[in-house]
């Protein structure tokens, strides 16, 4: 970790398990994020925000959702919006089904929201890749408690007159503050369900539509 960056702390059951970072701006030519050797540290492993779980604080057995995202950053913006989050941070479906944190998922939530991003593998990720492709894995490890937000595709002109392209959360984030977008507005925009496919709202779906579904 020789270059500056944001170093993430992997929390699981209250203990440090796993570190991360993400390569600051003008230091990330060759690469955003670095991990630690996996002979070292062992496998990746998936960062949660500081809202996972906290539904237990206020006396509730499940939360209502949490949102799995790629990178650590989406998850830190999810809790910036009230909301839990994982980031996957390159974990392996594998490794979440072998370490117990699907099914942690199921037990603690009553709705899994996967943020996809707005490129070619975010939208991967839910119809599958490589040898699953079309078998739509998130639909067939969380079945009907899942939801998929996809990040609208358009750009914006920032303070500094220049164009900005939204691909994830974070994104959505710089586009309110840019644009001012009121605290209690936010959540409208972000939760609409009915939004458009061409509309600057996260569309959410159930699972079932992008199996064909209703």
């Amino acid at each position: 970790m020789a270059k500056p960056g944001l170093v993430y702390a992997h929390k699981h059951d209250g203990k440090i398990e796993y570190l991360s970072m993400r390569l600051l701006p003008g230091f990330d030519a060759e690469r955003k994020s670095h991990n630690p050797n996996s002979t070292l540290a062992g496998p990746r492993r998936p960062y949660f925000n500081w809202l996972h779980r906290g539904h237990h604080a206020e006396g509730h057995e499940k939360g209502k959702r949490i949102h799995i995202v790629e990178g650590q950053g989406d998850a830190v913006t999810w809790g910036q919006f009230g909301e839990p989050a994982m980031a996957l941070c390159g974990a392996s479906w594998k490794y979440l089904a072998e370490s117990g944190i699907i099914e942690m998922l199921k037990a603690e939530y009553e709705n899994i929201c996967y943020t996809t991003d707005a490129d070619a593998p975010g939208q991967a990720i839910v119809t599958g890749g490589g040898n699953d492709e079309g078998k739509f894995p998130l639909s067939a490890t969380f079945g009907p408690i899942l939801w998929v937000e996809r990040t609208p595709k358009f750009e914006w002109t920032r303070p500094d007159g220049k164009a900005k392209a939204i691909k994830d959360v974070n994104d959505i984030a710089q586009y309110f503050k840019d644009t001012k977008v009121e605290e209690e507005q936010r959540k409208a925009v972000i939760f609409n369900v009915n939004a458009r496919a061409d509309s600057q709202d996260l569309v959410v779906e159930r699972a079932g539509y992008c199996l064909g579904g209703a």
